[in-house]
């Protein structure tokens, strides 16, 4: 007949599964609703060394070269998964759950109970890191691959000291070659459960040291490398760790922390208890008669209720706040920006656009909403909706020796649709050699050298895409292109790009945005990008001068009217000159002149007080090159 105590074991292991369960489930389903992993994909075009992941035994082998590689090569291959968002969602997941069943199992080897909280502390931890729009794969998945030794460890039923420190140097060795650096929390856990939980201190101070010499013995001896970087690979604590923010840097340091120092806690406290002889006091009390049930049960029950009401409260009151306030809505628009500019999707871009978050900008959005309303042909007309400023139209800023790769990608595309494919191409060569094999870098050279008509260098990178799981569809599609049709006679993207192509093969980025535009309209009067760019250039450094002598390239295309803007700067010119600008047969509308009179009367009315010249104007003429000439500020009207 059974006992009550194993009836009380399979009901507390029952509801420890349901509770892991609904855990995994809360987990995935955050990450599916709020964090979509395939804006964290787009995401990656910002690190210095690109997680890219190619089917190629070559590819893979190296990274079975050094100490880490193959938890580097697992977390680039789930890397590619977020491309899905479902799918990248239920790793992250599995990831979590899995570090946070080794943390309860450990703590509870370490306690002798049942913990209930602290195993799901390190989930509250990767969510705030994915929470940064950040990608701590590699080290979350090192950590979890050291968790999971440690527990192989502790459970295995031998009981030999020879015997157990035997598998402990194999377990060790085997991590620090799969993990890397994370093979110090394996030494930190088995010295922690073997000096305090089972008294073997000669075992425990033994694995302590032995696990400190592994990194040192295996990475700086065997495999050559230096000392930090033998014990610091996969480590949050490198110095040179890729992560986009300081936070998800210090909570993946915490995360490291967390499990030794629970554990340590927990065989701590179990260890004063025994000394103290509340365990014997006990076991004593239980083995006595038991007491009427009539009292002491309800009592009890309501204690017990009481007790994890008071957890679950303590539960939502850290992780509700910890997930609100560790949201950084300013990355998930870097994201999206770029995940909508590089899949050409412009209306959204502008929708985007519209609703930035309050306090944000960059120079990127800028930039990519002025190429949205280009390709929407409304450059001329709603430029200054926006927040504008010059040096974001080309990006042609920084320090030339010190070169940011993200901007260099966004100059790359621009100069590919300007028609400097040469200067296109090189700068791609540049990411490509530097930051690593990107997907988009490949189809971009490709791209630029089948416009050239260099097509058999085309071939070598769609080849090298083709081993890409993602983008090896795309890759062969546009390969069999190539067969078909190795002239591109019949690509329609191909010959407009050859249409506004250049000469020049180089060019630097101090060169100045109107020389470069001006270039490009001396070589092809027909460049309508290059003409509206440049338009615009003159727009933003509020220039109406230039804007009236270039009017007469509007005749070059198939202009009906004169944009908006240009009205307004035609205007401004005149109002400031006391001249008649020559608009080459065009007229200005009657609606500018009124928006321009008004604008005007405005103005004069509020001269003495700017701050209120500016309060009246905002809300009617925020939009307009009135406003910006006055104010040099845009984007502005309700």
């Amino acid at each position: 007949m059974p006992g009550p105590p194993r009836e009380e074991s399979t009901r507390a292991s029952w509801k420890e599964t349901l509770v892991s369960g609904m855990a995994f489930v809360l987990l995935y389903a955050y990450l599916v609703l709020v964090i979509d992993t395939h804006l964290i994909y787009d995401g990656f075009w910002k690190l210095r060394t690109y997680p890219s992941f190619f089917c190629d035994w070559r590819f893979v082998r190296d990274f079975f070269l050094y100490p880490g590689g193959p938890i580097e090569c697992l977390g680039r291959l789930f890397s590619q998964c977020f491309c899905y968002r479902w799918l990248g969602a239920f790793i992250v997941a599995t990831m979590t759950w899995g570090i946070c069943r080794c943390a309860a199992t450990l703590i509870a080897l370490a306690s002798g109970g049942r913990p209930r909280v602290m195993p799901y502390a390190p989930a509250l931890l990767v969510l705030i890191m994915y929470n940064r729009w950040d990608n701590p794969l590699a080290a979350c998945l090192a950590l979890m691959a050291a968790l999971l030794f440690s527990v192989v460890y502790e459970k295995t039923p031998v009981r030999r000291g020879e015997a157990r420190a035997f598998l402990y140097v194999v377990l060790s060795v085997v991590l620090y070659c799969v993990a890397g650096g994370a093979s110090l929390v394996l030494a930190v856990l088995a010295g922690i459960y073997e000096i305090l939980t089972q008294r073997r201190r000669l075992l425990g101070a033994f694995c302590v040291l032995f696990g400190l010499l592994v990194p040192w013995l295996v990475g700086a001896l065997g495999f050559d490398l230096l000392t930090p970087e033998a014990y610091l690979s996969l480590l949050p604590f490198h110095p040179q760790i890729e992560f986009f923010s300081e936070v998800t840097t210090w909570t993946a340091r915490g995360l490291y922390l967390l499990v030794p120092l629970a554990v340590l806690l927990a065989a701590s406290c179990n260890l004063l208890a025994q000394r103290s002889g509340v365990s014997r006091r006990e076991t004593r009390r239980k083995t006595r008669a038991k007491p009427a049930r009539g009292k002491e049960e309800p009592r009890r029950s309501r204690s017990v209720g009481l007790r994890k009401g008071a957890q679950a409260a303590l539960l939502i009151l850290v992780i509700a706040p910890s997930l609100f306030y560790s949201f950084d809505p300013i990355e998930l628009c870097y994201n999206k920006m770029t995940h909508f500019s590089r899949n050409e999707m412009w209306s959204e871009v502008l929708e985007l656009g519209r609703h930035l978050p309050l306090g944000g900008y960059s120079p990127y959005w800028n930039h990519d909403i002025n190429r949205a309303l280009y390709h929407t042909g409304r450059l001329g007309y709603d430029m200054f909706a926006y927040r504008q400023e010059p040096e974001a139209l080309l990006l042609f800023y920084g320090d030339p020796a010190r070169p940011d790769y993200p901007r260099l990608s966004k100059i790359a595309d621009i100069s590919l649709e300007l028609g400097e494919v040469n200067v296109a191409e090189k700068l791609m060569s540049e990411i490509l050699e530097n930051q690593g094999e990107s997907p988009y870098t490949l189809e971009r050279l490709a791209l630029a050298n089948m416009v050239k008509g260099e097509i058999g260098t085309a071939r070598v990178f769609l080849t090298a895409l083709s081993t890409n799981p993602l983008h090896a569809k795309r890759a062969k599609r546009m390969l069999r292109r190539l067969d078909e049709d190795p002239d591109l006679l019949s690509d329609e993207r191909v010959q407009r790009l050859r249409s506004a192509q250049g000469k020049r093969d180089d060019i630097a980025l101090d060169v100045g945005q109107e020389t470069m535009l001006k270039t490009e309209l001396e070589e092809n009067q027909n460049n309508r990008m290059a003409f509206e760019y440049l338009m615009a250039h003159y727009l933003a450094t509020a220039r109406p001068d230039k804007i009236v002598e270039n009017l007469g390239r509007l005749n070059d295309f198939d202009y009906k009217e004169i944009p908006r803007l240009y009205e307004e700067a035609i205007l401004v010119y005149q109002a400031t000159t006391g001249q008649k600008a020559d608009t080459h047969g065009r007229s200005i509308s009657a609606d500018a002149q009124r928006r321009f009179e008004r604008a005007v009367g405005l103005m004069t009315r509020y001269s003495k007080d700017p701050r209120a010249a500016w309060a009246a104007t905002a809300p009617l003429f925020g939009d307009s090159y009135f406003f910006y000439h006055s104010f040099r500020e845009s984007g502005v009207s309700k």
